[in-house]
């Protein structure tokens, strides 16, 4: 009988390979723990030959998923891995693992992939660059509106129909992380991690670590035409407002698809008098 080899290219019903499963069926519940436990895996896999490019049937790599858990030392590991494409897309949504990270608030995990590299300026398939949906999403969160990661939803259902989506999936591993998360605060409090369990704090920590990447594209255009500038506006986000414009860079001559500025879109009189002085 000859000696078993190890499938390298092996994957499941949606396509995700031994790369993408970690910290998603954690045995514990502390994400530090388990992001610690995850590069260790990750490493070892890598070193015999997985491929960290291998996308599942969603279009989502390997440091898509972690970027999106917040498993920073996780993220780490692949970006900082030989050849590994920082600025890769998925081709229905067009975002990259910084993007993601961004969008879920994992500051940490967002930080690390700036400082490998990657691209800031990239935009989502319909427009807009990170900044612009972690602006999107911090102004919702202002507003009490839903906020996160906007095709989670698609994503979730695209894995509906499998027994192990339950125990398995993402949005369950996020969940047992939340539950975990005032423990995990108090043990790591002078640790760089992503609890996930304050994504407002993290949202603000996330645009102004975009906003000293030397030329991060301010004015980036989302759905109807709006900038940054105009959602933060239009939630009446007044310490949001004051970071983007003194930025010197947030250009007020612009308006959306239906001809409206800046000014239109301010919620109080505070924010139009704000907008007038940087006219």
């Amino acid at each position: 009988m000859g000696v078993p080899t190890l499938s390298l290219s092996r994957v499941d019903e949606i396509g995700r390979t031994p790369l993408h499963f970690c910290g998603l069926d954690p045995q514990t519940k502390s994400k530090p723990v388990v992001d610690v436990d995850c590069a260790r895996i990750v490493s070892m896999l890598l070193e015999v030959g997985f491929d960290p490019h291998m996308k599942c049937n969603m279009g989502w790599s390997p440091l898509d998923t972690y970027a999106t858990l917040g498993l920073p030392e996780t993220v780490n590991v692949l970006a900082s891995h030989e050849g590994v494409d920082l600025n890769a897309v998925d081709e229905k949504h067009g975002k990259t693992a910084l993007i993601r990270a961004n969008i879920n608030g994992n500051s940490v995990s967002s930080q690390v992939l700036l400082e490998a590299g990657a691209d800031v300026n990239v935009e989502v398939v319909g427009g807009g660059n990170g900044l612009f949906w972690t602006v999107r999403n911090e102004a919702m969160r202002k507003m009490g509106a839903r906020h996160g990661e906007e095709d989670s939803d698609e994503y979730m259902e695209g894995l509906v129909g499998y027994d192990d989506f339950n125990d398995e999936g993402l949005e369950g591993a996020k969940m047992n992380y939340e539950e975990q998360c005032s423990v995990d605060r108090k043990a790591n409090e002078d640790k760089a991690v992503d609890l996930g369990c304050e994504p407002g704090k993290e949202y603000m920590k996330i645009i102004k670590q975009l906003l000293e990447v030397e030329g991060v594209d301010v004015n980036s255009r989302g759905g109807g035409g709006k900038t940054a500038i105009m959602l933060a506006a239009s939630s009446g986000h007044v310490e949001l407002v004051g970071l983007l414009l003194e930025t010197g860079k947030v250009n007020l001559q612009l308006v959306d698809e239906n001809g409206f500025g800046s000014i239109t879109y301010a919620k109080t009189d505070e924010i139009r008098n704000m907008i007038i002085d940087f006219l």
